[in-house]
């Protein structure tokens, strides 16, 4: 069949159907995805034909609705690719499914030349942050948790805990989610708890709504939030923390930027100091006891006492093969 019939079928049916996804419309052409896509964006930019995607269905749009659809270039749509295709957004977590749905719109929208420069650029650029979990997240749990912070809604949820290692019931007013490390995180005011507390998504059992909703406080914002968090933890007693570290380290210390409030000191054998204010001393004790012998913790003496102990306990357990 000729492409042009194809691209004219194509046309009827978004015509005719309030809308159709991909798929569908991969199986009314015998065509793959892939081509279809690239039919989309004739229509769409050559033929000036108003197409936009709404929850991965596609629609003829009256002019109006189509003022909103851009133009990318190839840089333009691998950087948009690349983000929205990293492992933490396009994982299975709470925004897996949005953001597989708008690299369906960006493809279905870029013409033909940067569709396929966007192919070829995909196996050159990875953008991985951090490995995930491999605990599974409850889709509809997810679901429920981001409609709640879009809409200020109070929510009633299961959640295993790992500290008391029990399941509680809890009511929360979810202020927010972020990704710190390896997982999602819900940060959340806890009426039980009387104070914000954070929750690990793949630890959430079930999520409702109570159908009440809360005011969220004006001046609260992530970024404060984890202002002094080291990795994950936040809220916790703000700590200065002072480390040595060996001059055969020091390089790679003085080439990373660990923390918003830190502070370097060059020493004298060509070492260096590094001193940050952290929400707590857990996250960072074991980052800094990875470093072995070239790491000393200088303050505060609790975290030097207690790496000390460490080290002392992993001299026993290699004493024997010692």
């Amino acid at each position: 069949m000729a492409k042009s019939v194809l691209l004219l079928r194509a046309l009827e049916i978004l015509r005719t159907k309030q809308g159709v996804t991909i798929s569908e419309l991969a199986k009314e052409l015998e065509r793959s995805e892939r081509t279809v896509y690239r039919y989309l964006s004739e229509l769409s930019y050559e033929l000036q034909t108003p197409i936009y995607c709404r929850d991965g269905m596609y629609r003829l749009a009256a002019r109006s609705d189509a003022a909103g659809v851009f133009s990318l270039t190839a840089d333009e749509a691998l950087a948009t690719h690349v983000a929205l295709s990293s492992t933490a957004i396009a994982s299975l977590g709470p925004l897996g499914a949005a953001a597989r749905s708008a690299l369906r719109k960006i493809e279905s929208t870029i013409k033909n030349h940067t569709f396929e420069q966007l192919q070829d650029a995909q196996r050159k650029h990875l953008m991985a942050p951090t490995v995930l979990s491999n605990q599974s997240i409850d889709p509809d749990a997810a679901a429920r948790i981001c409609e709640a912070i879009k809409d200020n809604s109070r929510l009633r949820i299961v959640y295993r805990s790992q500290k008391s290692a029990s399941v509680e019931d809890l009511t929360v007013d979810p202020y927010g989610m972020a990704f710190r490390r390896h997982n999602w995180y819900l940060v959340a005011y806890s009426r039980h708890h009387e104070r914000t507390i954070q929750l690990r998504f793949s630890r959430v059992r079930s999520a409702e709504s109570t159908g009440e909703t809360f005011e969220r406080p004006a001046d609260f914002s992530l970024q404060e939030y984890y202002k002094n968090s080291w990795e994950v933890w936040a809220g916790g007693e703000e700590t200065c923390v002072r480390i040595r570290f060996s001059p055969r380290v020091a390089p790679m210390i003085r080439e990373n930027h660990y923390h918003p409030s830190q502070a370097l000191e060059d020493t004298s054998d060509g070492g260096v100091i590094l001193s940050v204010t952290v929400a707590g001393t857990e996250e960072i004790g074991s980052w800094a006891l990875s470093y072995g012998a070239e790491a000393e913790v200088l303050e505060p003496g609790e975290l030097r006492d207690r790496l000390c102990t460490a080290a002392r306990e992993m001299v026993e357990s290699y004493k024997e093969d010692a």
